[in-house]
């Protein structure tokens, strides 16, 4: 939803598929951080391939008893094979007003939430797929806070705690 208005007015269909009822306990902020920032990056990416498919999709499912995946998959630019193994560098960018910073960040985001962040792609002009695991239930720290993914509606559960989210 904070990057609707954006999708919007590039003309980026987005299609949501989540599993019901998926909740991990993890420090919201760094969460949503990783999540802003791959929303952003594939609108960016769809934006700049001036492609007849504008479309995103983000997905969030069980990928086993402990894990959770969200993808966010693009139709945009796509990346070079020889950029995959350096898109999660320090002040690595393909973007020309780029920093280098925000994949970066997100993927260190990731790990600190015990989970991973992935990238794929078949190569230029052929869309990008980052893939972001997370633990259904890490140990909770003093600074975590419980952080309830979004339902199919896109909608966040109002009432939630650390085990259900309603």
């Amino acid at each position: 939803r904070i990057r609707s208005s954006s999708c919007k007015r590039h003309h980026v269909d987005i299609v949501r598929d989540f599993d019901e009822n998926l909740m991990v306990v993890a420090n919201r902020h760094k969460l949503m951080q990783v999540l802003i920032n791959l929303v952003s990056n594939a609108t960016n990416a769809i934006k700049e391939s001036y492609g007849k498919v504008r479309r995103m999709t983000v997905s969030v499912k069980r990928k086993d008893a402990d894990m959770i995946e969200i993808r966010v998959q693009d139709t945009g630019v796509g990346i070079a094979s020889q950029n995959l193994c350096k898109i999660f560098s320090h002040g690595f960018t393909t973007r020309n007003e780029g920093h280098g910073i925000g994949m970066h960040s997100s993927a260190l985001a990731a790990k600190e939430l015990g989970g991973s962040l992935h990238a794929l792609s078949d190569g230029p002009g052929q869309g990008a797929i980052f893939v972001m695991t997370l633990p259904v239930a890490p140990k909770q720290r003093e600074t975590e806070s419980p952080a309830c993914l979004p339902q199919a509606n896109g909608s966040v559960p109002a009432h939630h705690s650390a085990t259900t989210c309603n």
